[in-house]
Parts: structure tokens; C-alpha cells; sequence
């Protein structure tokens, strides 16, 4: 049991420190991501549908930190001393709404990933077929990211409606030494109270409800990755080999940027997400709901790494995409640039498919 509490306490006291400074990668996420966006969403960009996923993942990656933000912000404005008034109502549910948001858009995050692996591997299998030569297409692409947001919209309604908030009958009272309150001056505190219906016979709502996150956010995708990955692997390989016996210009060695994506997307993957939903489940069998124990601590530890993680895809579009370094020089340049008119699509045909991303 020591041991056990050694474990939490420690996990408890690095969760503060980590919050601490999470601000400063949010900060640096939503800026290197909105600007990620913002290339991905020029016109000669929006050509493909894998164009149009990537810049799904980057605007809802964009929504991850903001919480993080929120609370920093309030800490410049109000301070965190023992003179700062608690959070009011307004606050509290606005806090509660960007967590949700934050679930919503994590979990819209991971399945565009797998979106991106599964439509790639498709086009690669099909390039000849021209009944699959709709997948290719931005239209569809857009179709896939609302499909995403609406289904991880209707999961994140049960978490948000998961907790009530609601006075706990004490009230916080500024210390004497602290000015700007008027005399007798006092602020209910509000607390996160657990609906009813998720503590019913045994918290077997709650249970369900973390089971089938971890299911569907969690492992499903660490079993599918993968399978995309090797999938897709082997499918550009025989590409190549029909390419150099077709050509003899040596496209077959160029690299593909949305290949390298899902191989990294694998493996990020399996190091972040596979252990947030074995905490899921170790949650989901817990009796009570504690926000301080040692699987919850360990989900936002991880929640920190994840957003340090998101840096990284615009480095990787950046390095190994032509078309996408051509269109950040023309936005620093203020568009003088020139950018090439060839075909910025990953999967229009078996001809392009190495030259646009690499």
C-alpha cells in the first residue's frame, strides 16, 4: 500500500510540474500548428484527399492546448496566490467545455491519422481502378474529417455530460491582508459533482462508457496502424517495381511523405496511446472516480507528451514535401515566390504518386 501512495504522490507532484510549463509546447503547438494550417489550406495545396486530411489533423490539433492556454492566461491576469479569487460558474463550465473539446478533438486526431493510413493504402492498391478514383479526392477528404467530428462529437456528449457543476456549500473568503475586496466579501466554490447516472449500480455506465473509448480512441487504432503500415509498405514496393521496369528515371527511390507519416503515426502511436488506454480500462474497473490517481495522473503526463508530439508533423511535411516547402517560402516571401503548377496530389495516379509529397 506504501508503495502504492509512493507511486501516486510522485506521479501527483510531477502532473504539477509538467502543468506548470505545459503552456509554453501549447503555446508553441497552436502557432507551429496554425501555421501548419494555414499552408496546407492553399488553394495548389487542397489537391488530394490525404492534402485535405492532413490539414484536418492540423486544425484539430489546434483545439488540444487550449486549455492549457486558458489557465495560463488566468494565472498572467489574476495570479495563483492565496489572494486570488476561485473560479466562477462561467469559468468553471468554460473550463469544462475546453476539456471536452480537447477529448473531442484528441480522439478526431487519432482517427484522421488512421483515415490518412486507410485512404493511402486504398489508392496504392487501386491506382489503376477508376471506381476508386473518388477516394483520391479532396471533396472526399472533407467528407472523412466531418464524418470524424461528428462521431467523436456524439462520444465526447457523454463525457461532457458526465459531470454536473454545482456549489459545494463552502465559500472562499479573500485573507485579510489581501486588497481590492470589499468587506464581507466571499465566492462559492464550485466543484466537477459526477451525474447520477454514471455512479448507477456499480458505475456500470462509466464502466461501458471507459471501455469503449479505450476500444474505439485507443487499441482498435494501435491493431490498425500497423496493418495500414505493412499494407501500404508492400504496395508501394510493387509500385516501384512496375515504375523502374516502365521508366528508367529513377522515381522509384523519391520518398513519400504521407508513408513516412503513417510508419511515425504508428509508432508515436503505440508509445502514447496504447498505455492511455490500458489507464482507460484500469479506470473503468475502479469503483469510484478519482482525479488524482495514479492512471489518471499517468493520462496527463502522457496528454503533455502527445502535444510535443504534434510539432513534429510540420517538420516532417516540411523536410520531405517540395511542393509543401515551395508554398512556406511563397507565404515568407508574401507570395513573390513562384510556385510550380505540377501536381501536389500523393494518390491521382500511379505517375504522381511519387512526386508531389517527397
Amino acid at each position: 500500500m506504501d508503495g502504492s501512495t509512493d507511486l501516486q504522490t510522485t506521479l501527483t507532484n510531477l502532473v504539477n510540474v509538467f502543468d506548470a510549463y505545459a503552456y509554453i509546447f501549447a503555446a508553441i503547438d497552436l502557432m507551429i500548428n496554425t501555421f501548419h494550417a494555414y499552408i496546407l489550406s492553399r488553394k495548389h495545396m487542397r489537391t488530394s484527399s490525404t492534402n485535405s486530411i492532413l490539414l484536418g489533423i492540423a486544425l484539430v490539433d489546434m483545439v488540444f492546448p487550449l486549455i492549457s492556454i486558458k489557465k495560463q492566461t488566468r494565472i498572467w491576469m489574476f495570479g495563483s496566490g492565496n489572494c486570488t479569487a476561485v473560479e466562477g460558474l462561467f469559468e468553471t463550465n468554460l473550463d469544462w467545455a475546453l476539456y471536452t473539446l480537447r477529448d473531442d478533438f484528441r480522439r478526431c486526431s487519432t482517427w484522421l491519422g488512421l483515415s490518412l493510413a486507410a485512404v493511402r493504402t486504398i489508392a496504392v492498391r487501386n491506382t489503376m481502378n477508376h471506381n476508386f478514383k473518388y477516394v483520391s479526392q479532396s471533396r472526399f477528404g472533407c467528407k472523412l474529417i466531418l464524418s470524424v467530428i461528428a462521431l467523436s462529437s456524439f462520444l465526447s456528449a457523454f463525457y461532457y455530460l458526465r459531470f454536473k457543476i454545482a456549489e459545494n456549500g463552502t465559500y472562499w473568503t479573500p485573507p485579510t491582508e489581501c486588497e481590492g475586496y470589499a468587506p464581507g466579501y466571499t465566492a462559492p466554490n464550485y466543484v466537477y459533482q459526477e451525474q447520477a447516472l454514471y455512479t448507477f449500480s456499480n458505475a456500470i455506465f462509466r464502466k461501458v462508457y471507459y471501455i469503449l473509448v479505450g476500444a474505439l480512441g485507443k487499441f482498435i487504432p494501435c491493431i490498425l496502424f500497423p496493418v495500414f503500415a505493412v499494407i501500404l509498405i508492400r504496395e508501394l514496393r510493387n509500385a516501384k517495381k512496375v515504375r523502374a521496369q516502365a521508366t528508367k528515371d529513377g522515381n522509384g527511390t523519391k520518398k513519400d511523405l504521407t508513408t513516412r507519416l503513417v510508419i511515425y503515426m504508428t509508432v508515436s502511436f503505440f508509445v502514447i496511446e496504447f498505455p492511455i488506454g490500458i489507464c482507460f480500462w484500469i479506470e473503468a474497473a475502479a469503483s469510484t472516480s478519482d482525479s488524482k490517481s495514479v492512471a489518471t495522473s499517468i493520462i496527463t503526463l502522457l496528454n503533455t507528451v502527445y502535444i510535443v508530439m504534434t510539432l513534429t508533423h510540420f517538420s516532417i511535411c516540411f523536410f520531405m514535401s517540395t511542393q509543401y516547402r515551395r508554398t512556406v517560402i511563397s507565404v515568407l516571401k508574401g507570395g513573390k515566390h513562384k510556385i510550380s503548377s505540377s501536381v501536389v496530389s500523393v494518390v491521382q495516379n500511379l505517375k504522381s504518386e511519387t512526386t508531389a509529397f517527397h
